[in-house]
């Protein structure tokens, strides 16, 4: 077994990505907002955090968060999934690596297609590949303040939009950009006349954004003269992209902004903050708003069902998943929204169940069911029987917490009024040590069909964790570099050749770079011969932290 020698590089590093962990963790209070120094570079990675796809999945953002305050900033990069004029884009460059190493072709020839080397330094980062440069693929950038720490896109329900967040703790804000709507491919929507747009009001050569997208920074901008509180570190929309809910670990809030679509004077602002949540809240997702309560609506849109969007907050230093309520309270003038709490429940199962980190709810299941519904209310009310999967990583224990999201309604004179949720922690499935992120994906299936599965990312121990819910088992883990923190799943159909695809994308905190993880099922083959779950491409080249050189 290798062992660092005291002193060495490896040591080092070894140490400071505990020290990385530990400050993520305890989230060290923000106090970076100068312009001054040196500026980030536009074509580079630098403690990447965040990670997020277009809507049409043709375009990769991620978030570095310039953690060692090297630079003025941080940075929001645009990376071409696909082909763009002359430049290949990142998918089709790992499909070719992915491709040959698959078909059992020499490491020199699947490298040499993408004008690489094989890798002999796996230890330091995975794959059969030397990483190449990441900068050919930037095809937008813009400059946010120091540490973001993550990312999530929101699109427009009733017309062309979409619009990029990224929490901010320098600042703190949650700074925005108008994007590129690319969900139809054949006519995308850009909102600066780009195929590759982060319009956010940028000023100077490194388009740093302008006051008018970093939302909670000013307190004229609400009614209730609040300013974001600090550390904003988890971020989640609702379904039409109009609320969105940000974790604050050190002050055990929540933020609620409200983004309102409508002409370009209309911009995102925050309402409300709720206080007093149990400690570390941190992670957070947006629960999928049942068919029936959407069904339900009048002629004029209104709700006639009670119900309003819910978030599912973890706690790093409680033993709670808490259940949040976005009221728009539309009635009054002028509107002033808020946020309650809807419900919560033990993380624990018997165990200590404190330090939970990211959580996701999987709305698949009913979803089917509902879309064989159609606009039939009594279908649509026997769907909600059917409960919403509940995901949470958890580091004490080490463990998947595995729940669900159950609904219950509320009837007058035999007719549906209400709709409540009540969350319930199920079950606790052993994982690595080190878990700190879990994300939804689809994996290619062997007979070429998408499979669900739950991905649990582990910073400490570099690995990835797939877990199967059918089958209730983990069925895969996955090598990465060291840090990973971001992560993200594109699965698609290619519009033009009707392929199946499926990729994560793995931003690496401590080196800097971009890994690509070939997903696809019916590429696992034996020994050197499977790409599947393999790490085929690394963008930028990784680059160890300078206290670790």
């Amino acid at each position: 077994m290798f062992r660092p020698r005291t002193g060495s590089r490896f040591a080092r590093g070894a140490a400071f990505q505990v020290a990385v962990s530990l400050a993520l963790a305890a989230a060290a209070p923000s106090c970076f907002t100068s312009s001054e120094g040196l500026e980030p570079p536009p074509d580079k990675l630098y403690f990447p955090t965040g990670v997020a796809l277009s809507p049409g999945q043709t375009t990769l953002f991620v978030a570095s968060s310039d953690f060692d305050l090297q630079f003025n900033g941080g940075s929001v990069a645009a990376l071409n999934l696909d082909d763009a004029g002359d430049t290949r884009g990142v998918r089709t460059m790992a499909q070719q690596v992915a491709v040959a190493v698959a078909s059992g072709a020499p490491l020199a020839d699947a490298c040499g297609g993408i004008g690489a080397e094989p890798n002999t330094e796996e230890f330091l980062y995975p794959g059969p590949c030397v990483a190449i440069d990441v900068a050919p693929f930037v095809r937008a950038s813009a400059t946010v303040g120091a540490f973001a720490s993550s990312a999530t896109v929101v699109t427009r329900p009733d017309a062309p939009g979409a619009r990029l967040f990224v929490p901010v703790r320098g600042d703190p804000s949650v700074t925005w950009f108008d994007i590129v709507d690319d969900r139809d491919p054949a006519a995308p929507s850009s909102p600066c006349g780009d195929s590759f747009c982060l319009s956010c009001a940028g000023d100077g050569e490194e388009l740093r954004c302008g006051p008018s997208h970093r939302a909670g920074e000013l307190a004229y901008d609400n009614p209730r003269g609040l300013v974001l509180p600090v550390e904003p570190i988890g971020i989640a929309a609702e379904p039409d992209g109009e609320a969105l809910v940000v974790a604050h670990q050190s002050t055990s809030t929540a933020s609620l902004l409200v983004n309102r679509w409508g002409g370009g004077a209309v911009r995102p602002t925050l309402q409300h903050v709720i206080p007093e949540l149990p400690e570390g809240p941190t992670g957070i997702a947006a629960v999928p708003v049942p068919g029936l309560v959407r069904a339900s609506r009048g002629e004029d849109g209104a709700q006639t069902i009670d119900y309003a969007p819910e978030f599912l907050v973890s706690h790093s230093l409680a033993t709670q998943l808490t259940l949040l309520r976005y009221e728009d309270d539309a009635r009054s003038q002028p509107p002033r929204p808020f946020l309650t709490r809807a419900d919560a429940t033990s993380a624990g199962l018997g165990a200590d169940g404190t330090d939970s980190r990211g959580v996701a709810v999987d709305g698949q299941e009913r979803a089917v069911c509902e879309a064989d519904c159609g606009t039939d209310l009594t279908c649509l009310e026997l769907c909600l029987d059917i409960p919403l999967r509940v995901y949470v990583a958890n580091r004490t224990p080490t463990s998947l917490l595995v729940g669900r999201i159950e609904s219950e309604v509320a009837r007058t004179d035999g007719v549906v009024t209400g709709v409540s949720d009540q969350v319930r922690i199920d079950e606790i499935v052993p994982i690595g040590f080190g878990a700190s992120n879990v994300v939804l994906g689809d994996v290619v299936g062997l007979d070429g069909a998408l499979e669900r599965r739950v991905f649990v990312v582990a910073f400490d121990s570099r690995f990835v964790f797939s877990y199967d819910p059918r089958l209730r088992m983990v069925d895969g883990q996955i090598r990465t570099g060291r840090g990973p923190h971001g992560v993200v799943v594109a699965a698609r159909t290619d519009p033009a050749t009707g392929e199946t695809s499926s990729f994560m994308y793995i931003a690496h905190f401590t080196d800097s770079y971009l890994g690509v993880v070939d997903l696809d099922m019916r590429r696992s083959g034996l020994g050197a011969d499977s790409s599947y779950q393999v790490m085929v491409l690394s963008l930028g080249p990784p680059v160890p932290p300078r206290e670790s050189q």
